[in-house]
């Protein structure tokens, strides 16, 4: 056992523990943003952010891992309460920590993908739900007398 390590501990690559902490950022903004921890409103620019960092995190591990697969298309879930895909994105986070402890690291990327998307969803969603409420105040306004 080396100086300076505990007996049980894994003994993480650098770069995997660069993974795993900008996993345990990405996962501690998410939980703040749903606990209402803060005082900040759900707002997209911040899930955007999120959504950046996971899509950054999931091309650096496949760099570092020499890891390419095709691409898969996914339909993205959908839902009139995008709110709802927030804490799926936080178990597929949880999921990823718990891979990377465990020494998974492919495993770890197929979750951060998960969660990845489950924020794609959110965003799309609302996007989808904003044109909606905007096509109806348009139609309302074209239909309403003058």
């Amino acid at each position: 056992m080396s100086p300076g390590r505990r007996s049980g501990e894994i003994l993480l690559p650098s770069h995997t523990e660069e993974a795993l902490a900008e996993a345990r950022d990405v996962r501690a903004s998410l939980s703040a943003l749903l606990g209402g921890g803060t005082e900040k409103p759900r707002r997209e620019d911040e899930v955007w952010r999120l959504y950046a960092k996971c899509e950054r995190l999931a091309a650096t591990l496949k760099f570092r891992l020499r890891v390419e697969r095709p691409g898969v298309f996914l339909k993205l879930p959908r839902s009139d309460e995008p709110e709802a895909f927030l804490p799926l994105a936080l178990s597929g986070l949880d999921d990823a920590l718990l891979k990377f402890e465990a020494g998974d690291e492919l495993g770890a990327l197929d979750s951060i993908r998960q969660a990845r998307t489950y924020l794609r969803a959110y965003l799309s969603s609302r996007q989808r739900l904003r044109m909606r409420a905007k096509r109806r105040a348009s139609s309302a306004k074209a239909s309403s007398p003058s």
